[in-house]
């Protein structure tokens, strides 16, 4: 199965904040999951302007229909592992290959949170991005705010030269990265799920920030 994330970028907020509700019915074709998300800016608060789409399909990816965007970028991606549950989905982004890829991709982690434990979570979310950006193999890193049910879903998005890097920092290299998954696990966020995917790139085009994340990096999924 394959994934899109796609990142917009829009000049009225009422354009990104359409593009939140409903996110399946604006794409020209039906995919089997659909999830928009807020990007954060640095890391804390979401801007209104932005709206990263996340979405599984069976076939061929279908185009977002987003007239309104006025900077766009598009990744698509091939499954490889996931953990976790979604909205109580175990594999929203479909089942995964018998053997995983390595090679350049986006590592995805999502928890919920309760409201009045975020200022807790926020805390320990800067020590862990302080070591992310001094990570090999990172490329680009942002956090994602969903606002779906049993949310507030705090969400981040992280790109890789190479997903064993990313694999490596996540369970090896960064003390309190793992520190904070053993809190959500236990619930220290009021956290009652949690969902980790690992997608391997097929294709990138267009920009975040003005520039392609993957523009020197070869894909090597299928």
């Amino acid at each position: 199965m394959l994934v899109t994330v796609d990142v917009l970028r829009f000049s009225r907020r009422r354009d990104a904040l359409r593009l939140l509700r409903r996110p399946a019915r604006r794409y020209a074709g039906k995919p089997e999951f659909a999830r928009t998300m807020l990007r954060a800016i640095e890391w804390r608060s979401a801007n209104l302007l932005e709206v990263v789409v996340i979405a599984a399909w069976e076939d061929v990816p279908a185009e977002l229909v987003a007239p309104q965007a006025v900077a766009s970028w598009r990744g698509v991606f091939e499954m490889q592992r996931s953990h976790g549950t979604l909205n109580g989905r175990s594999d929203p982004l479909g089942p995964a290959p018998k053997t995983a890829a390595t090679g350049p991709g986006i590592l995805w982690t999502a928890g919920n949170a309760r409201v009045r434990h975020l200022p807790a979570f926020l805390r320990q979310n800067t020590k862990v991005v302080r070591e992310l950006n001094r990570a090999p193999g990172m490329i680009e890193a942002f956090g994602v705010l969903g606002l779906w049910k049993r949310g507030p879903w705090m969400c981040t998005l992280s790109f890789w030269a190479d997903l064993d890097q990313g694999l490596a920092f996540a369970y090896r290299s960064s003390p309190h990265h793992q520190q904070a998954v053993r809190q959500m696990r236990a619930g220290a966020y009021g956290t009652r799920e949690t969902y980790f995917a690992r997608l391997a790139l097929v294709a990138s085009e267009g920009a975040i920030d003005g520039r392609d994340p993957f523009s020197a990096i070869e894909a090597v999924a299928a």
